[in-house]
């Protein structure tokens, strides 16, 4: 984008936050604003985008090495899904 136009980058983690921000001066890129919010509640702090790229949770798979419940837990699975659709939907 060489810098044009406005970035939100939002994670509702703030130690990921510090991370993010630490990549964009590496990068030198200028034109972003770094927010911690939970993503449902979002669309109403800021709203109005022209894009969205989001990056939702997904299944939790990554979690599996260090609890292999999940792997059969239908209930977590389930909601994932629904939080992910309504990220999107909401988006």
């Amino acid at each position: 984008m060489k810098n044009t136009g406005c970035l939100f980058s939002n994670d509702p983690n703030q130690d990921r936050c510090k991370g993010i921000i630490a990549n964009l001066h590496r990068l030198g890129v200028k034109n972003t604003v770094v927010v911690s919010y939970d993503g449902r509640m979002f669309p109403k702090v800021i709203g109005g985008f022209d894009r969205v790229l989001l990056d939702s949770p997904c299944s939790g798979s990554g979690v599996i090495a260090k609890d292999s419940s999940v792997k059969t837990n239908k209930v977590f699975s389930f909601l994932f899904f629904s939080f992910s659709f309504f990220l999107i939907k909401n988006s």
